[in-house]
């Protein structure tokens, strides 16, 4: 924690920005040791999970989405716990987008998995940022690769071009089993690679970024364009 306070105040002296303290906070996964002591170091709060951040939710859990979905609902039809209106239109149907005669509203849980997504697109493109310099000290990552003999290696350089051969450390599920399955068939098995640096290519939107919105109609079905 004192290395990640001396990388903020790096931060703060290279940009000018201001780091509040006082409204920092730490939001530790499942059971952390010692995290006040850590927060204390760092000069934060602990939080706890779920959370807002401008105003959306983050990482809430499935129930969690869906109460505040039911608030959202009842502020529409202006209902209370003591004051019941009949619906004029159905929940789903003021989802839908302004062109399909909805009120485009987000559900929150799919909104919250492609915002999740956004972060994920952003640890496996090439650009620096201080979040994957931070993950890449701890975890003692070189590069994007997850494994050790295949570091600062191409695509190229690693395809046989013999089809997939997966060791997977523990057995799938049926679920799993499809989901991989899937996978390997989005992949052409005969493909003409070079030693051409790699990048990524997010097919869903017609420039090839990640953005969260076209995440969020392919997450709802809405979106028509080729999935990648």
């Amino acid at each position: 924690m004192l290395i990640l306070r001396v990388i903020f105040n790096i931060f703060k002296a290279v940009s000018g920005l201001h780091i509040n303290w006082g409204k920092s906070y730490i939001y530790p996964v499942n059971t952390v040791p010692n995290i006040e002591d850590l927060a204390e170091k760092l000069g934060g709060k602990v939080g706890e999970l779920p959370t807002t951040y401008l105003g959306m939710p983050l990482e809430a859990k499935s129930n969690v989405t869906d109460r505040l979905d039911v608030v959202r609902r009842n502020f529409i039809w202006k209902e209370s716990e003591d004051k019941k209106k009949y619906h004029l239109v159905k929940w789903e149907k003021l989802l839908e987008s302004k062109k399909g005669w909805g009120l485009n509203i987000r559900k929150l849980d799919r909104h919250n998995k492609s915002l999740m997504m956004k972060w994920l697109w952003k640890f496996a493109s090439p650009e620096e940022a201080l979040g994957k310099e931070v993950i890449r000290s701890k975890y003692g990552m070189q590069d994007r690769w997850m494994t050790e003999e295949a570091q600062d290696a191409t695509v190229a350089e690693l395809w046989t071009g013999k089809g997939w051969n997966l060791h997977l450390r523990r057995n799938l599920n049926d679920c799993e089993v499809n989901f991989i399955a899937n996978f390997q068939n989005t992949v052409p098995q005969n493909l003409n690679l070079t030693k051409e640096k790699d990048s990524l290519v997010w097919k869903v939107d017609s420039k090839g970024i990640f953005t969260v919105r076209p995440a969020y109609k392919d997450l709802t079905g809405t979106n028509t364009q080729e999935i990648g």
